[in-house]
């Protein structure tokens, strides 16, 4: 299988699949990850069933349901 695909530096793209983007931190570790999803409401709405969206104005799962984590979903901009 080929590695991913890369748009810019630190942003990886894996066919139909997930754009990962990498932002630096001052401080190690990972602190936050960005989805980028074909359908905000669809990735809403999964959460929200399965008892895993935070509150506040972006789709994301809670942090406290994965270790203070902090993962958001987005769409693509067009």
């Amino acid at each position: 299988m080929d590695g991913p695909g890369q748009e810019l530096p630190g942003s990886f793209f894996f066919g139909r699949g997930p754009v990962v983007r990498l932002f630096q931190s001052d401080t190690p570790g990972i602190r936050r990850i960005v989805i980028e999803v074909r359908s905000i409401t669809v990735a809403d709405n999964f959460l929200a069933a399965h008892g895993l969206l935070a509150p506040g104005n972006t789709v994301s799962i809670a942090p406290s349901a994965i270790g203070g984590l902090r993962i958001a979903f987005v769409e693509p901009p067009d």
